[in-house]
């Protein structure tokens, strides 16, 4: 293994990438570690154009990442969007970013996604702080409505429509809540 401490930015993604290196992974980590934003745009076009193996390492270098703008995040949602929310590992990637205003990006992955798009997007909405508004339940009915008419109704279906039905009854008693305390 190359010493990682030594290598340049450049340097380390060359190697993170080489199919013959056995140390991929903690080069990636290293490399995110390091918060490389002068790589975003090759990270980018890694995410969207590379094969599996580059798309997970490069979510793994974004995972350990600290300085990610919402413009970059917004990129990685329209990539998931682009892939019909079946790409799991773009959602790993997502980690990095900032998520109080993407509750109903979430809200579609966890409905339209691949299984592990969906599991990831739940455990997001599920633990993760989000700023809601009235105009957040619009958007998340609007959705919803989309799906139910567009969508089988199994037992997939019927899971996806009561957590839907448990978050919207949530957020609506947290906005009531709110009104109530600020009229006093």
């Amino acid at each position: 293994m190359k010493n990682i401490k030594s290598l340049t930015n450049s340097d380390l993604l060359a190697a993170m990438l080489d199919k013959n290196e056995e140390n991929a992974f903690r080069y990636a980590e290293e490399l995110g570690k390091r918060n490389p934003t002068d790589l975003w745009d090759e990270f980018y076009r890694l995410l969207s154009e590379g094969n599996e193996e580059e798309k997970y390492l490069v979510a793994r270098a974004l995972q350990n990442m600290t300085e990610l703008t919402d413009e970059q995040g917004e990129a990685v949602f329209k990539l998931l969007e682009k892939g019909k929310y079946r790409e799991g590992v773009l959602m790993e990637a997502l980690e990095a970013f900032s998520s109080e205003s993407n509750f109903v990006d979430y809200f579609k992955v966890f409905l339209y996604g691949s299984f592990k798009s969906s599991a990831l997007a739940r455990l997001k909405l599920d633990h993760e702080e989000f700023v809601i508004t009235p105009r957040t339940l619009k958007k998340l009915a609007k959705n919803w409505e989309h799906f139910s008419h567009n969508t089988s109704k199994n037992d997939h279906y019927q899971h996806k429509k009561e957590y839907y039905e448990t978050i919207l009854s949530e957020m609506e008693g947290l906005l009531s809540e709110s009104d109530s305390s600020g009229d006093q």
